[in-house]
């Protein structure tokens, strides 16, 4: 029996990532990183406020597929293909 491998969310997003041209990701303002057992997504357009300071945002394994779920969106949005 022939076992077919299935590509992560994050695998197919960040393929896509590769095949549009963003200028927040060729500007490099957004930063995706594959590490061995995680994504990294670092992105300064995302602020959040933690206590009294606010920090760029990190994300890591799901939330970072989430993130770049929501980026993608946003990109097809501006783009007007949705």
């Amino acid at each position: 029996m022939e076992t077919k491998k299935i590509q992560s969310p994050t695998k197919q997003l960040k393929d896509t990532f590769k095949s549009i041209r963003d200028p927040l990701i060729e500007d490099k303002k957004i930063s995706i990183r594959k590490f061995s057992d995680f994504v990294m997504i670092e992105d300064p357009s995302y602020e959040s406020l933690q206590g009294l300071e606010r920090i760029r945002n990190t994300f890591y394994g799901r939330s970072a597929d989430y993130r770049l779920t929501e980026l993608l969106k946003r990109y097809l949005h501006e783009k007007a293909y949705i």
